[in-house]
């Protein structure tokens, strides 16, 4: 057994924002993108899921289970945003973006980096996480989902 988790977030088809989740290289799972919203579904080991950003301006994003919220992250800082996780257990964990084109993002634990998400494939379709072995994998499907909608916001941000 690995002592780390590999996960993959790729799309469906070319034009869909839906991704197929593989999990040390086996589909456990697909992340259903809403049409008109940012709001993400996913049905895990017989539980549904939601993710979404909330608040004003989407400074926080929520995880649900059930309607009800398990975990919270909140954007923090002006310039050099990073991504607090109020409600994940014992850890302190921040996601800070890196980079400008091809962007990845550091998984802290304090200030310890103990994990990585990067954008990989044509045009950076794909999003690839290095977690550790022992990080919840709704967790982690919902660290995957901020990293997407953070992704999106800069680009969309960018073409305009």
């Amino acid at each position: 057994m690995s002592d780390r988790l590999h996960i993959l977030f790729r799309p469906t088809s070319f034009f869909s924002r839906n991704r197929e989740v593989v999990v040390d290289g086996v589909v456990r799972t697909r992340l259903e993108r809403h049409v008109f919203s940012r709001r993400c579904d996913v049905h895990l080991d017989g539980r549904a899921y939601s993710m979404r950003p909330k608040g004003f301006f989407g400074r926080h994003y929520v995880l649900e289970l059930a309607g009800e919220e398990i975990a919270r992250v909140e954007r923090t800082g002006f310039i050099k945003n990073r991504y607090s996780f109020v409600s994940s257990g014992p850890r302190t964990l921040v996601i800070v973006p890196r980079g400008f084109w091809r962007p990845s993002y550091a998984l802290l634990d304090g200030e310890r980096e103990v994990g990585r998400f990067s954008n990989q494939g044509t045009f950076g379709s794909q999003l690839v996480g290095d977690l550790p072995a022992d990080t919840p994998l709704p967790l982690a499907l919902f660290m995957g989902f901020v990293c997407l909608t953070v992704r999106e916001e800069r680009d969309t941000n960018a073409s305009s």
